[in-house]
């Protein structure tokens, strides 16, 4: 976050000489994570995950009205996400977190199954390629009913993310 730079020449444009006191890099970073449990009450659906708080939002792209990061220039990102699932019965099916890129999925991350009402972490990490204002948001697949937990704040439930680099 910020620094001095003296007598140094940085790329285009030029700063030569003088000191520079301002941040060199604006790179939108942000954790997001789930404030109350989020109940599925149908099996065989995928959900969007709610990130109702911010750990941190460098740049404030990540809105948490709609659980959605917004991405301010067109770049690769980095994201991982975690979700914590505890189902409701005792039969149950795949559970898996996935990434959404603009409203379609694009990239599956773990996919676990789980026997009686035990609990279970599980998360989704890529690198992916967002035009300016295209937005990213995590969801999960869970084939049976339960309750994605957010006991814990920022450790149980989360969603992070980072510019990489610009195009």
């Amino acid at each position: 976050e910020g620094g001095t730079l003296n007598n140094i020449t940085v790329g285009t444009p030029a700063i030569t000489g003088g000191s520079l006191t301002t941040p060199v890099l604006n790179v939108p970073m942000f954790m997001a994570y789930a404030t109350v449990a989020q109940a599925i009450a149908t099996g065989g659906v995928t959900t969007k995950v709610n990130l109702g708080l911010e750990q941190y939002d460098r740049l404030s792209n990540f809105a948490t009205a709609s659980s959605e990061f917004v991405a301010p220039t067109s770049g690769i990102y980095f994201f991982h996400g975690c979700i914590e699932f505890t189902p409701a019965g005792t039969l149950v099916d795949d559970l898996i977190a996935s990434l959404f890129l603009n409203g379609a999925e694009r990239v599956r991350g773990d996919r676990v199954s789980l026997s009686n009402t035990n609990t279970k972490s599980f998360g989704v990490s890529n690198v992916l390629s967002l035009i300016a204002n295209g937005t990213v948001d995590m969801r999960l697949y869970a084939g049976t009913t339960g309750t994605i937990n957010s006991g814990g704040g920022e450790l149980f439930v989360y969603l992070t993310g980072f510019r990489l680099s610009m195009l």
